[in-house]
């Protein structure tokens, strides 16, 4: 064997292990990407769902304060008649709606999320949805 042929031999097995080197660390490199992809996928997603899940605690407030604003009044229509107390009671209920209306759209948002992330496997949400959105019907 001359000394070319044993330089041209001593090329061509470099030239494998690097090629198979290369394939390890462009395999090794594609997991890691694919995990960081998922990882990133599932941060957002739960990220979303806390963000929804705390403006749904807000709208909940809202619903709840004592205090509301004159804007809130906006669509309401005052019947002909009655007591002072009951017109109150009715601009209350207006108010009292208006916050429900809200939080059931941010709830209705939340299902979605919540059915994304498998957090709802429970059926009893689904039943406490159902009755909810039951009684804000009637």
């Amino acid at each position: 064997m001359t000394l070319s042929e044993v330089i041209s031999i001593g090329k061509d097995i470099f030239l494998a292990i690097a090629a198979a080197i290369t394939a390890i660390v462009a395999v090794m490199g594609l997991r890691s990407w694919s995990r960081e992809l998922k990882g990133k996928a599932e941060f957002e997603a739960a990220r979303n769902l806390a963000l929804a899940t705390y403006k749904l605690r807000d709208a909940l407030r809202e619903c709840r304060s004592p205090f509301y604003e004159i804007s809130e009044l906006a669509g309401y229509n005052p019947g002909w008649g009655g007591s002072a107390d009951q017109a109150e009671a009715n601009q209350f209920a207006h108010i009292y709606k208006i916050g429900l209306l809200r939080f059931w759209l941010l709830f209705n948002n939340l299902i979605p999320m919540r059915l994304k992330q498998r957090l709802s496997g429970d059926q009893r949400l689904n039943q406490k949805r159902i009755r909810f959105e039951h009684m804000f019907n009637n």
